[in-house]
């Protein structure tokens, strides 16, 4: 026991490292190195939407991939897939790409292949494997680092770009980051707990209560579930309001006599209460359960958006208590989110149920940014883009409350000795 929890949260720290190279820098690190790459190179801004974009799809469309690939091969060669297309594809920008086409195959293709195969749903696996009872906090503590790794992932890479190097010396932080991301999955990381680990009481507490869950279901029968696509619809009703601020929050708010400067405060505001509600949703599933925790989250989540909805005048008060309120909600329902597929279902199932609800958030993301835009550009206004948001959420809350989980429902436990 003492053993398994070592080695648990010594996966779960490796785990955490991967997350922040296989997703911090391919969001946050590649916005500011492509930036600077495509003024560099005179590449047009239509351009530099569509290494974006593209990434986002790969990843998208290569998720239920890559959960069928942890299933076949394990967790650690998956991560070692994702390394090693994450260094081919840095090599290839910091080297040679000067043309749009090989910033599309090595980025957006390549590092969307990284996203799939050494992000979220490898790392989530590796969490379903070695968590149990505590499988919320360690979900939870693993999208706070890579929340709080945003922060530094751009200082970094703001610091490389402007050095002698320029941008391609930026793309050569990508490639460090594959090697140590590669030594990380080969040194730290296993698949799932054996020998003297895998007798801890708290795996066999999920084998006594085995018979009394879903977790015999199939495949087939759980995509049939609704209560599965309860949980799918609110991650795509959270993920459309993520989508909106990340797009348009800034000119929204300077829409409203807010600052330039002021507006810029927004992301990293709503990357900081992110962390907050990532870990704070573990502490409110320990007095509840999964599912009212959540419906509680969203209703943060919708809070916020109502707030901005309100503002009708340059308080900047107002304004970040509304951005905070989003952020939390959206941190906290995240880790809801990913806490009831891996509590509700099986340990097996886990992968593949998660790329199906992040191609779902990844599609639908991407579908109101551009749509709330498109209505900006049209009517010069985002309120009815807003309300939308509210009622989706709203939706999404009384869908849950409605819908029984088909098992019984465990508490997390913060204070266990196990992990």
């Amino acid at each position: 026991m003492k053993v398994f929890g070592y080695r648990g949260w010594a996966v779960l720290t490796a785990l955490s490292v991967m997350m922040c190279i296989s997703m911090s820098l391919p969001i946050y690190g590649a916005s500011v190195v492509n930036t600077y790459m495509a003024t560099a190179l005179d590449w047009n801004r239509k351009t530099l939407g569509l290494l974006t974009s593209v990434n986002m799809v790969t990843a998208a469309l290569l998720n239920p991939v890559a959960a069928n690939i942890v299933g076949r091969i394990g967790i650690r060669r998956s991560l070692v897939i994702g390394c090693l297309t994450m260094v081919a594809g840095g090599a290839w920008l910091a080297t040679v790409a000067t043309q749009p086409w090989e910033a599309v195959v090595a980025f957006s293709v390549l590092m969307g292949m990284t996203s799939a195969f050494s992000g979220i749903i490898p790392c989530q696996a590796g969490v379903a494997a070695w968590f149990v009872r505590r499988r919320t906090l360690a979900i939870s503590v693993l999208f706070a680092v890579v929340g709080a790794a945003s922060f530094a992932v751009i200082s970094l890479i703001g610091a490389v770009v402007e050095s002698a190097g320029g941008w391609r010396s930026g793309w050569w932080v990508f490639v460090g980051a594959g090697v140590v991301g590669l030594l990380t999955s080969l040194l730290f990381v296993r698949n799932a707990p054996t020998g003297e680990d895998a007798q801890s009481s708290e795996l066999h507490w999920d084998k006594a209560h085995e018979a009394q869950t879903t977790r015999e279901l199939s495949l087939s029968k759980v995509v049939r579930s609704p209560l599965l696509w309860g949980v799918a619809f609110a991650m795509l009703a959270i993920a459309s309001g993520s989508a909106f601020m990340i797009a348009h929050s800034q000119v929204y708010l300077r829409g409203i006599g807010i600052s330039a400067a002021a507006a810029a405060f927004a992301m990293p505001l709503v990357s900081a209460a992110m962390v907050l509600g990532n870990l704070g949703f573990n502490l409110l599933a320990a007095s509840t359960d999964l599912r009212r925790a959540q419906i509680i989250a969203m209703g943060v989540f919708v809070l916020g958006f109502i707030a901005l909805a309100n503002l009708h005048t340059a308080n900047l008060t107002t304004a970040y208590l509304a951005v905070g309120l989003v952020g939390a909600g959206f941190g906290a329902g995240q880790v809801g989110v990913m806490g009831m597929l891996g509590h509700y279902w099986s340990t097996r199932l886990f992968p593949m149920l998660t790329a199906i609800v992040m191609l779902i958030q990844t599609v639908g993301g991407c579908l109101v940014a551009i749509l709330a835009g498109a209505y900006f550009d049209a009517h010069q206004t985002y309120l009815p883009v807003i309300s939308v948001i509210v009622a989706l959420n709203v939706l999404a809350i009384l869908g849950l409350w409605a819908m029984a989980p088909q098992r019984k429902q465990h508490k997390v436990e913060p204070r266990s000795t196990s992990v």
